[in-house]
Formats: structure tokens, sequence, C-alpha cells
């Protein structure tokens, strides 16, 4: 047998039949082609999406940041608050100023916003009020529902009265520092009186406030009261609140976890009762911005915080200012020049630089407080609580010195009313019938019934000059007398000594006073009087080192009358 070629052998073998045998390396270069082109297409896809995926992520990246700083500085405002302990001047203006940023991370502003107001004038009796915003600015979307209370919380009762609160129907005008309310009634409010927001208890017959317990008020309150750790105020008690839970369904809101500070009470409340929003509230409203986004700003972004320390000297205005006072004296003088007023600086001069003088003042002004018209009726005022003064004294050149007094009005006495005596300067207008001469013929005012002070009346007496024998100066008792009753005063008898001292209207009898008719009103304020009044003195002699726990007068001449313990 003849053998074939290993050729034509493998030929046979590997071609299946019926195929033709072609060439692949022009296949390859087309799969190459192909493939270039697909990732070609891929790419390009690729480059499109990572763009767009890179945008979008700086965008949530500045939106994330931005909410950071505003996180920021709600923590940084609470934080600071708290340990400036609310102090307005101090702390709270410079939040309310300063742009705070944080290098490569944005920066964040803060509105510490006061939720409640002070009047912006007088309001005597009408249906529309003005006010103005404490602190910070109004933040955008503040709004109060109708029938949300103003209450005026300067009101000096045990609870707001009747013309000292309103209900609101609507806003008049609005700015970043004032509003206008509409009321459903007049109300009494004098210029920068406090005028905070207020809801109703729920109408149920009777609700505990007391530790632990829930307070239900009216739906009202989900529009400003904080919606969590809020402070309130039912008749001067203060309370907090843990949460603030809105129950639409029922119509009503629920304060949980009411707690009561010591210097509150428990109490029980009815629908009569208003639940105030306390001027202890504050809402901090922090903006945040990173590159050119920003987050925050508006009032649903706020969160509350509230001052639940003792209440500080001056966090309420007084009721009647120095320049009040100063605006509006009735002066009764021996001098023209005696009494002085200053109304910028507050200040009232008295003595004039010469001698032999003496004369009263008083405040003699009709003035609304706390919502209720005429409190003082020509200076005569209601004290329901008692008063508290405050005021600097300095002396030079003295005199034999001064009283604070607070007397009895009509009809005993009138702001025209003054008592002292020409010759007796140790009475500093307090005692005495206010004869100007020694005879008693004429007197610092023509009314007879207002010729001297009538009591109940009683004074801090400023006694800066020893009347203990004849011949201190100036001559006392009587001029040319030929009998005077020595030590009269019971003044300190030896020693420089001065003396802060209560004074009462003395004894219930006339004094025996020579060259005095025993018939004239001559009561006492001599020190440590023997009469059937209460009696308290202190001594101090000028210029003696003392550290504030009494009454004193400093080397200046400054009278200190801070009790410490």
């Amino acid at each position: 047998m003849k053998k074939l070629p290993n050729k034509s052998l493998r030929s046979s073998v590997l071609q299946p039949r019926g195929r033709s045998y072609s060439n692949s390396t022009g296949n390859v270069l087309i799969y190459v082609v192909v493939l270039m082109l697909i990732f070609g297409v891929l790419g390009v896809v690729m480059v499109s999406l990572f763009t767009s995926s890179t945008a979008s992520t700086v965008t949530r990246n500045d939106t994330r940041r931005a909410i950071y700083m505003a996180e920021s500085g709600m923590r940084y405002a609470f934080s600071e608050l708290r340990k400036a302990d609310f102090d307005e001047d101090f702390i709270i203006n410079t939040l309310n100023t300063i742009d705070y940023k944080i290098t490569n991370a944005g920066s964040f502003t803060i509105n510490v916003f006061s939720p409640w107001f002070d009047s912006k004038s007088d309001i005597n009796g009408v249906a529309q009020i003005p006010l103005v915003i404490r602190l910070g600015e109004i933040p955008p979307g503040f709004t109060v529902s109708p029938g949300v209370f103003l209450v005026n919380y300067e009101y000096v009762g045990n609870s707001p009265v009747t013309t000292g609160v309103a209900s609101i129907n609507n806003v008049q005008g609005q700015t970043l520092t004032e509003i206008t309310y509409n009321l459903g009634s007049p109300i009494v409010a004098t210029k920068d009186e406090r005028i905070c927001f207020a809801v109703h208890p729920k109408s149920l017959a009777s609700q505990s406030v007391q530790d632990g317990s829930n307070l239900i008020v009216d739906l009202e309150a989900r529009d400003i009261f904080p919606k969590y750790g809020g402070a309130i105020n039912i008749d001067r008690n203060d309370y907090y609140y843990e949460e603030r839970i809105d129950d639409e369904d029922n119509n009503q809101v629920v304060l949980t976890n009411i707690s009561v500070p010591p210097e509150s009470t428990n109490m029980s409340v009815d629908s009569t009762y208003y639940v105030v929003l306390s001027p202890r509230n504050y809402l901090v409203v922090p903006t945040g911005t990173s590159d050119a986004v920003t987050y925050g700003g508006n009032y649903l972004f706020g969160k509350g915080i509230y001052d639940s320390s003792l209440i500080r000297p001056g966090s309420r205005k007084p009721d009647i200012t120095a320049e009040n006072l100063a605006s509006n004296l009735s002066e009764q003088e021996t001098g023209t020049d005696f009494f002085q007023t200053d109304l910028v600086e507050g200040t009232l001069a008295i003595g004039g630089g010469g001698t032999g003088q003496f004369g009263s003042a008083f405040f003699n002004a009709n003035m609304n407080i706390g919502g209720e018209p005429n409190y003082c009726d020509q200076g005569a005022c209601n004290f329901f609580l008692g008063i508290r003064a405050f005021f600097l004294i300095n002396f030079i050149n003295q005199g034999d010195g001064i009283t604070f007094t607070l007397t009895s009005g009509p009809p005993q006495n009138s702001a025209s009313s003054a008592g002292g005596d020409i010759q007796l300067s140790e009475l500093m207008g307090y005692a005495g019938d206010s004869r100007t001469d020694p005879a008693g013929t004429t007197f610092l005012t023509t009314d007879s019934a207002d010729h001297g002070l009538d009591p109940p009346k009683f004074a801090v007496e400023f006694d800066t000059r020893t009347n203990k024998m004849v011949g201190d100066p100036p001559p006392d008792y009587c001029a040319n007398a030929s009998t005077v009753n020595t030590d009269t005063r019971n003044d300190p008898l030896t020693g420089n000594k001065d003396a802060v001292q209560y004074v009462f209207w003395g004894r219930t009898g006339f004094l025996n006073i020579p060259c005095r008719n025993n018939n004239t009103l001559y009561d006492d304020n001599r020190h440590d009087a023997d009469g059937e009044e209460p009696k308290e003195e202190w001594r101090f002699e000028t210029g003696v080192d003392f550290s504030f726990w009494y009454p004193a007068i400093g080397p200046d001449g400054t009278i200190y009358m801070s009790a410490l313990d």
C-alpha cells in the first residue's frame, strides 16, 4: 500500500466535511476594534457618571456642614448662656452680634430671641398695643394664633388684673424688632413694662400643679411654648416642664413632668387661671453656613432654654424710675434752689449750698403699674406687697441730714404737705409743722391741713450731725431761749458719729419742746425714741472701716446700706 503524505492526512482529519477553511487573522482585528469601541463608550459613560457623582457629593457635603454649623451654634449658645448666668448685657448681646467662623468648615450666627416683649409706649385702655422685642430679632416664621393672651407681667397683686390682660385677634404690623397686635379688648400698659404670652389651662374642673405632674392647656400653646424645657408662671409661681406634647385630636397641649422650684408652691388651677410663658424663657435660633449653603435661621429651627437661677437685682424694671421721680416732684422749700433735679442723670440735689433752709419734695404723679390704671394717684400709690427702693447718697458740705419718707396720702397728707422747722434743723422736714418763722405765723404751705406730716408715716433717716447740747451748730431747739432741754435728740454723746436709722411717728402724745406750743404737730424723730413705735438704730463713726454689713457713711461721704446677712 502506498503511503500518503502527512500533510494530506492532517488536512483530511482536521477539516470538517462541508466547511471551507479560511484565515482567522482578520477576525482578531475585528474583535480588537469592537472591544476598543465598547471600552471607549464605557469610558465616556463612566466619566459622565463620575462628574455627576462628584458634583452631587460636593453639594451634600456643604449641606451637611451647614447643618453641623447650626448645631454647633446651638450648643455654643447654650453653654455660654448657662456659664454667664443669662446676663443680657454681657453675653446675650455679644452672642447676637458676632459671626463665628471655623477654618475650612464654615460659620454660624446666633439669634437669642426673647419670646416676650416690652410695651413700646404708654397704653391706657386701647385695643391695640405696639411691642418692642427685648433681645435679638423676631425670627422668620414666628406666628401667634388668635386666642393667645397678652399679660402685663408687671402686675403687683397675686394675679394679673383684668385691665392688664387681653386676647390677640391678629397682627397689625411687624418688623425685625417690633410687632403690633390688634386685641379683643382694651389693655393698660406703661412704657417698658414686660408683656408676655399666656394661655388658659384646659377647661377641666381642677388640675394639680406639682412635681412630676402634667398640665393640660389650650391648644394655642403649641405656637409659642418651647417644645422642650420651657418655663411657665402661674400667679407668681415659677414652674418648668420637660416636653410639650401637641394633642390635636383632643384640642389640647400637654406640658409633661412639671418641676416645682423651692421658691414656688404646689397649687390647683382651673380654666380661669393664666399660664404665662415666663420671661425666664429664651429661644436660640442658629444659622449655619458652608460656602453658599445655609441652614436654620427660622423660628422652627429654634430651641428653648430657660433661666432657673434666683432673680437677679435689676432684672425687673423699677415701677418708678429715677427719671419718673425727678420729673414729678412737688417741692416745698424755703429757698428756690433748695431742690435741683437733673433729668439726664436722674438725680436730686438737696440743700442748694445755703444755710438755715429746709424743705420737702414729694412724688406727685399719676401712674399705671402692671396693667392697673391710676395705681399712683397724685403720688399716693398702693403698696400691696411692700416697697423696695434703691438710691445712692453723696454728702458734700453736709447739713443736718435728710429722710426718705413713706407717708399716708389723702386725706391725711397731700403732695404739698411738709414738716420741718426753721429753727429745728434736726427735724429734717420729717417732724414739725413746716413753720418758716419761730412764732409759727408763716409756713411752707398756705393750706393749714398740709402743715406737718400726719401719721401713719415712717422713714429712713440719714443723720449727719450731732445735736446733743446747747451750742451745737446750728443753734437748736429755740433761739435765745432761757431754758432748753439738752440732749433731747438723744444723739451720741461722744465722738463724731453719724446715724442711719428707721424713724416712725414717735410718741402717742405731743413733745414738750420749749418755745413751741404743745398742741402743735411736733411728733418725734429722736434716736431711740421712747414712744410706742417700733425702734431700730444703727450708729457709725464717719470714716471708720466697714464691711457693708450694715448702713454706714464712708470716708467719701457715701452712705452704704447693703445688707448681706
